[in-house]
């Protein structure tokens, strides 16, 4: 059986089966030297689809797969790559300038492919479910 990974939300708003989220950052986060590069430490937002009787104010649980995560990790760095050396290649007859349009036009078409795929297959596995937690606040809010 696949391991499901967890992450706590708040609902910030519904509007039809969609709901906003807020995401709290991860409790690792704010403990190493990256803290000022990478960003993970905000928190953020975002769209899921959810089942019916949640409201605006509610603490959820999004659940997803590793094998999910880890394929959407591989796809988010192969795929582009892979498309702007496509590019790169098949105009790189043509001389250096056009094999970086070449390359320019591979990494466009990569980046909306990839986009294309998180939102049909990667964002299906995500579940929001209510949260099993007594605490009624996410790290980092007041209450």
């Amino acid at each position: 059986m696949d391991r499901r990974l967890q992450a706590s939300a708040r609902v910030v708003a519904v509007s039809d089966d969609q709901a906003e989220l807020r995401l709290a950052a991860p409790a690792a986060c704010g403990g190493c030297g990256a803290l000022g590069a990478c960003g993970g430490a905000r928190e953020r937002q975002a769209r899921f689809p959810v089942p019916e009787g949640f409201s605006a104010g509610d603490l959820v649980t999004l659940e997803m797969s590793e094998s999910s995560l880890n394929l959407g990790a591989v796809t988010a760095y192969l795929l582009p790559a892979c498309c702007t050396l496509f590019g790169a290649l098949m105009l790189a007859p043509g001389g250096d300038g056009l094999a970086a349009l070449g390359a320019g036009l591979g990494l466009g078409f990569g980046i909306v492919c990839l986009r294309l795929v998180a939102r049909r297959h990667l964002i299906a596995d995500v579940r929001v479910c209510p949260s099993r937690h007594e605490s009624q606040t996410l790290p980092g809010e007041h209450p």
